[in-house]
């Protein structure tokens, strides 16, 4: 979707809906904020591509186009849809979807749900309104399959079951299967959307924000550091199911990281755990092949102190922190 896209002609119409949804009655104050945006999660390296392209591709070009650098979507599920289906740019209309649930964060292999793990989850927050009234896009009732319904006027929109879609909390049994069918309501645009109407980047933790920024060109940073935000109280993103790097301090002669351990048992292990350092003229690693995360630091001594380095730290080969020390420079004496 290229800037300057012909909106819809009911385009005040849709933007009317999105406001009466953030006033709706059943909506719980806390999620007031949903409505505002639409949400794309994606791993933080496929993300950087986003970014460093300025466009959000479908799933059949950004595989043509080679910037699909990790795979996170379910064999079996992404196996049900059509070539077609493939060619849709998909966003949600919430965070906390149910496919964020199932394959957030860095996990065991034995605890990839439906065959894949999205290890470092970053969102991208467009405004609703400008999206949804595009002349192109569509929304769906439901998740995307062969029989669901797809429509792309405010009548149809307002045929959405929002106040299953917006659920958040327990799930009553018996209306149990239409709220999580209603959850995974998307919004669609053919091929590509451009990032025109990008708000904002959220990320878990401070680590995950400079792991990205490490990844995008020094222009693209410039555009978007601002925006690139890390969730908040009252603001929640992500289900933190997985483990991730929660803090990474380096220094001249150390580094020390703090993975997330606030998870099920089965979540912490085991994995390959590699962390690498690399300098201008030496390099050096460190790795475990049965680890488990813990609550307590891991620390590492360098041989002496550096001026400058880059360090990665991957769980079973997957990403999970990249980041740089450069040793302060002192102020000049006159």
């Amino acid at each position: 979707m290229t800037p300057g896209a012909p909106l819809k002609p009911d385009a005040d119409q849709i933007r009317q809906f999105l406001r009466e949804l953030e006033s709706a009655s059943w909506m719980q104050p806390y999620l007031d904020w949903w409505p505002k945006y639409v949400y794309h999660s994606n791993h933080v390296e496929n993300i950087a591509n986003v970014l460093n392209h300025d466009e959000l591709l479908s799933r059949n070009l950004a595989i043509q186009r080679g910037r699909l650098v990790r795979d996170c979507a379910s064999p079996t599920i992404i196996g049900r849809l059509s070539d077609a289906e493939k060619d849709w740019v998909r966003l949600y209309f919430r965070p906390l979807a149910p496919t964020q649930f199932a394959n957030e964060g860095i996990r065991p292999r034995s605890q990839y749900e439906y065959g894949a793990h999205m290890p470092v989850p970053v969102y991208l927050m467009f405004r609703s309104e400008a999206v949804l009234c595009l002349s192109g896009a569509c929304f769906t009732r439901g998740r995307l399959k062969y029989t669901s319904p797809i429509g792309t006027d405010a009548e149809f929109l307002r045929s959405i079951p929002f106040k299953q879609v917006f659920h958040h909390g327990p799930l009553p049994q018996r209306e149990r299967d239409p709220i999580v069918d209603a959850r995974h309501a998307e919004v669609l645009v053919k091929d590509s959307l451009s990032l025109d109407h990008l708000l904002w980047i959220g990320c878990r933790s401070e680590p995950e924000r400079a792991t990205l920024m490490s990844l995008v060109t020094p222009a693209v940073l410039q555009r978007w550091r601002g925006r690139i935000v890390l969730e908040r109280l009252g603001r929640q993103l992500f289900y933190k199911r997985g483990t991730f790097v929660e803090t990474a301090d380096l220094g001249a002669g150390r580094c020390r990281f703090t993975f997330y351990a606030n998870i099920a048992r089965d979540f912490r292990g085991p994995f390959h755990l590699r962390i690498s350092w690399e300098g201008q003229d030496w390099g050096y690693y460190w790795e475990r092949s049965d680890y488990y995360v813990k609550p307590q630091p891991e620390e590492f001594e360098l041989d002496g102190p550096k001026q400058w380095y880059r360090v990665r730290v991957e769980f079973d080969g997957a990403l999970a922190y990249q980041g740089t020390y450069v040793a302060p420079t002192e102020p000049e004496v006159f």
